[in-house]
Parts: structure tokens; C-alpha cells; sequence
């Protein structure tokens, strides 16, 4: 689009919240996933030997790899989420607009 200076001064603010909200329901998406996948392999682990449980350990970690990859967050990201309770994108993802 080739914006007018008024048009990109009204519009960035909106795509700026709309990358926010994403950010944060993309946040808390992964949170509730893990949570989810944490209960099951506690309540699986307490059913395995001490020797099965290491396989468990390892299938559920690349479980938890796959979801990170699928939407897209990398280990530092999911850690830091995991401190912060709303987390804000730092950069808006959409292209400067055109005069």
C-alpha cells in the first residue's frame, strides 16, 4: 500500500496492538501447552519404572521441541515467557509504509 504520512501515523498504532495481542495469546498458548504436557508426563512418570522414565524425559522434550518450532518460539523466548507475565513484541512485524 502506498500510505499517506496521515494514513501511516493512524494506522501503525493498530497493527502495533494487533502484534501485541498476538504476541501474548501466542504466549499464552505455549503456556497452557506446557502445563498440559507437564501433568501428563508427571501422572505417565508415576506409572514407568525408574528405568523407562528417561525415555519418557526425552519423548516428552521433543514434543515440547515440535510445539516450539510449530509456532514459532525458540528455547530464550519460551524461558523468558516463562518469567514474564504479558509479554510485548519488541518489534512490530509489518513493513514501513510507502509514501
Amino acid at each position: 500500500m502506498k500510505l499517506t504520512p496521515d494514513q501511516d501515523q493512524k494506522i501503525r498504532p493498530i497493527l502495533e496492538q494487533i502484534d501485541d495481542e498476538l504476541a501474548n495469546r501466542r504466549a499464552v498458548d505455549l503456556r497452557e501447552t506446557e502445563g498440559i504436557l507437564s501433568r501428563g508426563e508427571d501422572r505417565i512418570s508415576a506409572i514407568l519404572t525408574p528405568d523407562q522414565k528417561p525415555r519418557l524425559r526425552q519423548t516428552f522434550e521433543q514434543r515440547r521441541q515440535r510445539l516450539r518450532d510449530w509456532m514459532g518460539v525458540n528455547e530464550e523466548q519460551t524461558q523468558v515467557d516463562s518469567l514474564a507475565p504479558s509479554p510485548q513484541s519488541s518489534q512490530p512485524s509489518f513493513p514501513a509504509a510507502s509514501p
